[in-house]
């Protein structure tokens, strides 16, 4: 039994379990990136070896204090710092089990108290007489984790089977050609005022497009648009005078009111404001699904239940982020209805959206700012409160809290990302406070680690001094060159150093912040460039030297590799090679055109459930790219108090200035030009 402990219990057993586990998140990562975010939760994150991974470290961390003492006095900081382990994987316990996310989308002017889940499920409901069961499950279906779904349901005695056979995301319907059997089905491509769309009609069944009714059977529908089926021909009938045009061009033809014609394949047909061009007809048509890149598209779901001797396959479209359709099926006495989606959670109060307000960055499409204006309402307390919820502030009542995710495109909603994990969150940052904590006392216990390395560090100064000079010496003469230097930008040793007195002397001048506050030139140069590049230097200069160099010298700084660019795709769009990409980088300079602009568009139009870490990353590369061009601009420098007032907004040099006199107007406007040009001729 203690050989046993000893193997299971001990140091070294614990230093694999580590290797383990960075090997196993270092594989989530991977998977995540090629696979999507339920690949990497479905096959690491959440999986049940995963959890027994990190019961086992939690395990051996426990035991190892006790073997080892480390709560005596001497020890008391490794105690702190292995502690805060235990409270950290407690708090990420409570976070995976306890705690939920999910959206709350508001339209303006009205209120909710409902969100959706950001799990999706598969839920099932059972009937039979007055006997009744329920359940749901929480899934995650990935391309490589098609089959991720099963359960079984006991009704009056019956078990019920439930297993997932087929998962195609973002389906697409599409209809083929069978055999035999199957169904008659038109595709039309029609165009009715509200964009162009392609419909699926099968036959003995109607359909509205725009304000005309198509009926697709053999009865006649007075005042539609009748399509019937003789002898293998489609036969059209319309109430109203028809216009056909050939696709090749062809003179066109018209279609006399209540005269039954031929429907043809690549002929536009035109009947008041909706037009539509058959593209196929299947005669022994069947429907199928297949993947595409729209993500707005739902996913389908084929699940096989069986009971019994009876077995039936069902397909659910729904997935994660939207409310599933339900589908009804009998099997072996019994009623089931199934979803596959999220699913509403009811709060105990409610948000009422007041104003959705979003701002643009200026001759841009991509938003700088949004913001949602909305009042709590809790019934319970009698509280009605207004709240301005946007980026980085975060309305936090009762254990939520609300970010300002996204918005719709009529730009009259909001959409708002929900975290319900107070006490997850709470044991997580005390972990990491004892972990700090341990970290920081460690060097002033002098019966450490730390203490001792010192000790054997003082006691061989002379030797370590020794073989770094040998160290040095051999990378000096076998140091090989280790790239070239992409020449299309700026080389490196032509790039103008801003002089380091003018650049300290503009970093103590006042600006005024986008949210009104006021701070040195000096604080916000260093959040300009670490958003931009990650970095607190940059080419061996200062924020305060790069911040003024953009200024006074746009041209040539917009030559310079500094916005950070982490993903391969984002580079390969850019056409660079290293980590930082120029202005000019993002410029097609043929056609005067943004590269990631279509990129950037197809991002925001998507829910933040669907977006993976490219468009992600997109959003990022977009801010630091656009935070350069107001720079460029002058808009981002916002130095010069308005003399109307002391709360009114400072001015730019880009600004528009009205309503001052002559003198104060010319002097915004020149003074700060004036300035950049003696800076860039010092």
């Amino acid at each position: 039994m203690k050989r046993l402990k000893n193997i299971f219990f001990s140091m070294e057993t614990m230093g694999y379990l580590i290797l383990v586990f960075a090997a196993s998140i270092a594989t989530a990562t991977f998977i995540e990136n090629d696979f999507g975010t339920a690949a990497s939760k479905g096959m690491v994150y959440n999986s049940v070896w995963f959890e027994i991974l990190l019961l086992w470290l939690a395990a051996n961390l426990v035991v190892n204090i006790f073997r080892y003492k480390m709560y005596k006095r001497k020890k008391f900081t490794l105690f702190i710092f292995h502690f805060s382990f235990l409270i950290i994987l407690l708090g990420a316990a409570i976070t995976r089990y306890i705690s939920f996310e999910g959206s709350m989308h508001i339209r303006q002017g009205d209120t909710s108290n409902t969100l959706v889940s950001d799990q999706a499920y598969v839920r099932v409901w059972l009937n039979e007489g007055t006997d009744s069961a329920y359940k749901e499950k929480e899934v995650l279906l990935s391309t490589i984790r098609p089959t991720a779904y099963g359960t079984k349901v006991k009704l009056d005695n019956k078990k019920f089977r439930f297993k997932a056979v087929k998962y195609i995301p973002n389906a697409q319907k599409v209809i083929s050609q069978l055999p035999s059997g199957g169904d008659p089905y038109m595709v039309l491509v029609v165009s009715s005022g509200m964009g162009r769309q392609t419909v699926y009609i099968k036959y003995n069944s109607t359909q509205q497009l725009g304000s005309q009714l198509l009926n697709f059977s053999d009865k006649f529908a007075h005042g539609a648009v009748n399509v019937k089926l003789e002898d293998d021909r489609l036969m059209i009938t319309a109430p109203d005078t028809v216009f056909v045009m050939s696709m090749t061009g062809s003179p066109q033809n018209i279609l006399l009111p209540n005269l039954s014609n031929h429907l043809e394949t690549g002929k536009l047909y035109r009947i008041g404001n909706m037009s539509f061009v058959l593209t196929n007809f299947y005669k022994h048509g069947g429907v199928d699904y297949v993947p595409h890149k729209n993500a707005n598209l739902r996913d389908v779901l084929v699940v096989e239940v069986s009971s019994g001797d009876e077995r039936r396959q069902v397909m659910l479209h729904g997935g994660k982020g939207t409310i599933g359709n339900p589908v009804h099926l009998s099997l072996n006495g019994a009623e089931i209805t199934m979803t596959y989606g999220s699913k509403r959670i009811k709060l105990p109060f409610s948000l009422k959206l007041v104003e959705f307000q979003l701002e643009r960055y200026p001759g841009s499409k991509s938003p700088s700012s949004y913001a949602s204006e909305v009042i709590l309402i809790d019934p319970a307390k009698n509280l009605k409160q207004p709240y301005r919820i946007y980026m980085n502030h975060v309305l936090n009542y009762e254990g939520y809290r609300f970010f300002q995710s996204s918005y719709d495109g009529d730009e009259k909603g909001t959409i708002l990302s929900v975290n319900h994990d107070f006490w997850g969150t709470f044991f997580t940052y005390i972990g990491y406070a004892l972990m700090a904590l341990g970290m920081f006392l460690t060097p002033f216990n002098k019966y450490s680690r730390f203490a001792l390395l010192g000790k054997i560090i003082r006691r061989h100064r002379g030797l370590i001094k020794t073989a770094t000079a040998v160290i040095l010496l051999l990378f000096a003469f076998n140091n090989p060159i280790l790239g070239q230097h992409d020449y299309d930008h700026l080389n490196p040793d032509d790039i103008p150093v801003v002089n380091k007195g003018l650049a300290n002397d503009f970093g103590r001048l006042l600006v005024q912040s986008n949210d009104g506050r006021l701070e040195p030139v000096n604080t916000l140069a260093s959040e300009v460039l670490r958003k931009i590049s990650w970095k607190n230097k940059l080419y061996d200069m200062n924020p305060d030297q790069v911040f003024l160099g953009m200024m006074s010298q746009p041209l040539t700084w917009q030559q310079i590799p500094m916005i950070k660019v982490g993903h391969k795709e984002i580079k390969h769009l850019l056409g660079i090679d290293g980590k930082y990409a120029s202005y000019f980088d993002f410029i097609n300079m043929k056609s005067g055109t943004y590269k990631l602009q279509k990129f950037v568009s197809a991002v925001y139009a998507k829910k933040p459930a669907q977006r993976n870490m490219f468009d992600k990353e997109v959003m990022k590369v977009d801010e630091r790219m656009n935070i350069c061009y107001l720079i460029y601009s002058g808009e981002f420098l916002k130095i010069l108090p308005n003399p109307t007032g002391p709360l009114k907004p400072w001015y730019s040099p880009a600004s528009k200035v009205a309503g001052l006199p002559a003198e104060d107007s010319l002097f915004i406007k020149k003074i700060i030009p004036s300035y950049f040009n003696a800076v860039a001729g010092n």
